[in-house]
């Protein structure tokens, strides 16, 4: 900063930050510019509408001009953009009250609206980067600080495209921050400002500065904040310039002891001791807090815990190796790329990139324990020679056998085994099948079902419960149909019919024995690693008690302890940044741990002492000849000295000056940064860097993997978790590098999006340990709740949606195992006959429920059962106990029969009838009858219209009764036939993934019920079509046209970042 030898001018500007006129109304007296590092400088000032000339009162110049977002420039000081002035008046004069902001303001005010970069999702801006991800979808370049050849892989090109007219020289970019890769960052909607001087800066460590002059950006690395060319030879005190100096102390922020904590409950367990809390008595360790004995104590201790924490460490790693790998045996499962229903739904370019792709999975497990291996973090294997056979072939049994031995549950090995032996040869075998008939196509590899290597001990025990209810099931098929008696061959139907169950059985009772063989087999290898662990767990214990403040070693009196506990100062700290959301294991966890326990020990010994604070206020030495050599020393950032006293200074930063630079005054003052001193010496970079920008924050703002928003912060917390199991490990772990690597977080996301091959998981919120997310993942875990709208079921059972954009969960007979009541609470209470997409349905009993919560109809095996509002069963149609099929009718009591097999029953009849062959025939006398009398017709019988019951004609009530009867036997009839499931099938013309040759496709519909095609039945307002994408707005929009037919046209630019499209049929009349 020059000498200010003249008053400085203020001109108003046009938007290109050309000079218009100069503002001579301006009072210089009212002038106040104050320069700021951590936020905008700030020029206010007020004007007159008139001023005093020789020609008399004339309006001053550009006074109607003054409004919102006007440019100012304040001469060789700055540009500045207006806020609204105030204006004021008193009937004979009028102001205005200038408030101007520097030019930077205008990063402020523009938004970057859904900000994502190295995440590793496929709207992150290294994704989008022209031809920036191999063949494994991750981007080959992540985007740097400063990338001179590339500036779409470039943050401050990327950012200055936002905001026109601004730009930065290579020059004004500090060389330590240039090839700093930028860390995870996800935002919906945040400012320019915010996001470099606010989320950037912190994290990569640097300052942003402005050159509003000249619209230019300055960037400094917080290295580079200590150079010397940012020392000075000021000294200011009470004998020179100041006039008054604050010292202040904060004594409510002195905090001796921290309970640490990182994002997603990362703690400090393994590297401290088992214990949360770190402590720091440095500042107290003198008189008179404590005596020298007692001094000598605490010391002795602490050098202890330092001492053994590094063995603590170690032995740390070994139990995290033994739960690795015990974890992994307990909730092995195959990898879900092994399912082949896949294959058959993708064209020969899916069946060839997916080759592609597993053929490159294959070479990077390799890379990853080959130590020749010279490429490093590189994606390009094209150069990579395998391990070689005698006869040339790839030796991938070596392989396995280094995979297998890796550390942390095995590492890839079984990734690479199910990829070698089961993925790559079925999709050669779909691409030889292609355009084959049906009659003549490969069968696949299906014998992974039953390798039970592949299943841990979870996975085991649920399918030997399946295999045992088979067996349960079959047990009367047992024998061989050749050692049946002949009276056991009577009750089966055929040899043939029979010879097929037994197959069955024997197929059964096979998968029971070598399942049982693999479960001892893999209990047996866990309880080794059980074992070790309990024997590691027992030396670690040992040795936190060893360092414990109540050891008796150390010979601490009670009076020493209650010294002690009362000197600490507890508070919670937490460092969000430290992330466990790379793939990391549960040993490099523990680095994750020492991160989080170094780091919060660096902030502890700042705030476990006082930190002092100063101000200052002295006389302007822009103004005073005899300091002219100070005057361009006093810059923002530039060090001076402080004299606090005769005999002591302290040296502090300038980060703030305020003065008037339009009129000669006396006043100067001068803000300085905060020196903190720690165990790491006394700086003020913790302020500078660490700690966000006073402005800029007027948009939601959230750090962390993924969409990490307030409303999408379930995705963080399930991904993040997720990353902890070694359940989705063992699948996708080791794909660019050994076990004991940390993957990036882009690289994560991405295998995570991949893995679970969906566009949107809606849920609320995600909780749980690893053992629970483990036991969550394996297929035949326990639930003991679950709830969900029949919406949320219906999305999740999508079934066979294809692959690339449009993903599926499915759920199958095999892979999963669902209580009665979850059926009953999650489906059968909320289901509609629309709502089904199935042709048959099978169970022991199916009841129907009325409104009033009791059961109507039941369906059992070949019967159906009709109740009354009393619980009881009057009518049952079908097969009884005796295996014969009958009409029965019971009473109100539900047990005596009045209708069976035989006909009507004695009560089914009135009192005082005689009814069936309770009498011989001809021995009824007339007087025995309850009417006047009765004559037999010419055939020798009684004629039924003489027969009268409750004063009507019995002939009469007969044919009423057989009326009613057939009546319900019809509309039981049409509950079935209209109780039919529909099932809604949907077809692509051109596959569900688009290339550059397919930019289009049709949807069309198919309906079936009980599986015969009933779609001309219905029309096109039957069929209406909805949309879910990751934008919720479009969507909204675009469902709320209700688009309705049987075919849905769509087109390359409808699905640019994923849609899945649904179709659900509305039984409305149907066309006849």
């Amino acid at each position: 900063m020059a000498m200010i030898q003249n008053v400085k001018k203020i001109y108003l500007c046009n938007l290109n930050l050309k000079p218009i006129t100069e503002l001579n109304g301006v009072q210089t007296s009212s002038v106040s510019l104050s320069q700021n590092v951590k936020d905008y400088d700030q020029l206010t000032f007020t004007v007159d509408e008139y001023i005093q000339t020789d020609d008399g009162k004339v309006k001053s110049n550009g006074y109607d001009e003054l409004d919102a977002f006007i440019t100012l420039y304040l001469e060789d000081i700055g540009m500045f953009q207006m806020q609204k002035p105030k204006d004021s008046g008193d009937g004979k004069k009028n102001t205005k009250e200038i408030t101007a902001y520097s030019l930077e303001k205008e990063w402020e005010d523009k938004d970057w609206l859904d900000f994502k970069v190295n995440t590793g999702e496929k709207d992150s801006l290294e994704q989008l980067a022209t031809n920036n991800l191999n063949e494994l979808g991750f981007a080959k370049e992540f985007i740097k600080f400063y990338n001179e050849k590339n500036h779409e892989l470039s943050f401050i090109h990327l950012v200055l495209e936002k905001i026109h007219g601004w730009s930065v020289d290579k020059d004004d970019i500090d060389p330590l921050i240039r090839d700093k890769k930028i860390p995870s960052i996800s935002q919906d909607n945040v400012n320019l400002y915010n996001l470099c001087t606010s989320t950037v800066a912190p994290r990569i460590g640097c300052l942003f500065m402005f050159d509003t002059i000249h619209r230019k950006v300055k960037v400094i690395a917080k290295e580079s904040l200590n150079d010397t060319k940012y020392e000075t030879n000021i000294f200011i005190g009470y004998r020179n310039l100041a006039s008054q100096i604050d010292v202040s102390v904060d004594e409510d922020s002195i905090f001796t002891r921290y309970n640490c904590r990182g994002n997603d409950d990362l703690d400090v367990l393994d590297v401290n001791y088992q214990d949360y809390r770190i402590m720091n008595l440095d500042y107290f360790l003198r008189a008179p807090y404590m005596t020298e004995d007692l001094i000598l104590k605490v010391k002795t201790w602490l050098k202890a815990r330092e001492d053994n924490r590094e063995t603590y460490i170690a032995i740390s790693r070994q139990w995290a190796d033994k739960k690795e790998a015990s974890t992994e045996i307990q909730y092995r499962v195959p990898s879900d790329d092994l399912n082949i229903d896949q294959w058959d739904d993708m064209n020969q370019e899916g069946l060839e990139e997916s080759l592609k792709y597993y053929n490159t999975l294959l070479t990077s497990l390799q890379v990853s324990v080959d130590p020749s291996w010279t490429g490093g973090d590189s994606k390009d294997y094209s150069g990579y020679e395998p391990w070689k056979k005698v006869d040339g072939s790839i030796d991938h049994d070596r392989y396995l056998q280094a995979l297998y031995n890796a550390e942390n549950g095995y590492g890839g090995y079984y990734t690479y085994y199910d990829t070698l032996n089961y993925i790559i040869p079925n999709i050669k075998i779909a691409l030889e099948n292609l355009n084959k008939p049906d009659d003549q196509k490969t069968d696949y590899i299906k014998d992974w079902e039953t390798n039970w290597d592949l299943y841990g001990i979870e996975e085991l025990q649920g399918k030997q419960k399946e295999y045992q209810n088979n067996l349960d099931s079959l047990s009367e098929y047992a024998k061989a149909w050749d050692d049946l008696t002949d009276e056991e061959k009577k009750k089966h139907t055929n040899s043939e019919n029979y010879n097929n169950y037994h197959k069955q059985y024997t197929e059964a009772a096979t998968n029971v024995t070598n399942i049982s063989k693999a479960l001892d087999a893999r209990k047996a290898e866990k309880k080794v690693h059980d074992d070790k662990i309990k024997e590691i767990n027992t030396q670690r214990n040992n040795l936190a008690n060893q360092v414990s403040l109540e050891n008796e070693s150390f010979g601490f009196t009670s009076s020493d302890l209650i010294t002690i506990h009362s000197l600490f100062h507890d508070t919670d700290y937490q460092n969000n940044n430290i992330l466990t959301t790379s793939l990391d294991t549960t040993k490099t966890k523990i680095d994750k741990e020492l991160e989080l326990y170094e780091d919060a020990m660096d902030k502890l010994s700042e705030a476990a002492q006082p930190q002092y604070k100063f101000s200052v206020t002295l006389d302007n030495l822009y103004r005073i000849p005899e300091f002219e050599d100070w005057e361009s020393q006093l810059a923002l950032l530039n060090f001076i000295r402080l004299g606090i006293k005769d005999d002591y200074s302290v040296k502090v930063r300038v980060t703030g000056i305020t003065y008037n630079p339009c009129e000669i005054t006396s006043d100067l003052s001068i803000d300085f940064s905060s020196m903190i001193t720690s165990r790491s010496g006394r700086t003020d970079l913790s302020e500078l860097i660490d700690d966000e920008n006073y402005r800029g924050a007027k948009n939601s703002v959230s750090l962390g993997t993924g969409n990490s928003s307030d409303e999408k912060e379930y995705m963080t917390a399930m991904l993040q978790q997720m990353m902890k199991m070694n359940l989705f490990k063992t699948t996708v772990s080791n794909i660019a590098g050994n076990t004991t690597v940390n993957f990036d977080e882009a690289r994560v996301n991405t295998l995570i999006v991949d893995y679970m091959n969906a566009a949107t998981i809606d849920v609320g919120k995600i909780t749980g340990d690893e053992a629970s997310f483990n036991k969550f993942f394996a297929k035949f875990g326990d639930f003991e709740v679950i709830s969900a709208d029949v919406a949320n079921i219906k999305t999740l059972l999508a079934g066979n949606a294809g692959i690339g954009e449009i993903g599926t969960i499915h759920l199958t007979a095999k892979n999963v195992t669902i209580d009665d009541a979850v059926i009953t609470d999650l489906i059968a209470k909320k289901i509609s006959v629309a709502d089904l997409a199935t042709h048959s349905a099978s169970a022991d009993i199916i009841t129907l429920i009325g409104k009033d919560n009791k059961p109507t109809i039941a369906f059992v095996e070949s019967t159906q059962q009709f109740y009354d509002s009393n619980g009881n069963i009057r009518v049952q149609i079908g097969q009884d106990g005796n295996g014969k099929f009958n009409f029965i009718v019971r009473g109100e009591d539900g047990k005596t029969a009045m209708f069976d097999e035989n006909g009507i029953t004695k009560d089914g009849i009135p009192n005082n009838t005689i009814v069936n062959d309770m009498i011989t025939d001809k021995t009824i006398a007339k007087n025995k009858l309850g009417f006047s009398v009765v004559e037999a017709n010419k055939y020798g019988g009684v004629d039924i219209a003489n027969i009268y019951q409750d004063g009507e004609k019995f002939g009469v009530k007969y044919s009423s009764f057989q009326e009613d009867v057939n009546n319900s036997l019809t509309e039981l009839s049409n509950k079935i036939t209209s109780s039919a499931p529909y099932e809604i099938r949907i077809s692509s013309s051109n596959g569900s993934v688009f290339t550059r040759e397919i930019r289009d496709t049709t949807l069309s519909v198919t309906l079936y019920q009980s599986g015969i095609d009933v779609t001309s039945k219905f029309e096109d307002k039957n069929f209406v079509w909805t949309r879910e994408s990751s934008d919720g707005t479009a969507d909204t929009t675009w469902n709320k046209k209700h688009i309705i037919g049987k075919t849905l046209q769509v087109v390359k630019d409808d699905i640019l970042y994923g849609v899945t499209y649904e179709c659900f049929f509305m039984p409305l009349a149907a066309t006849q």
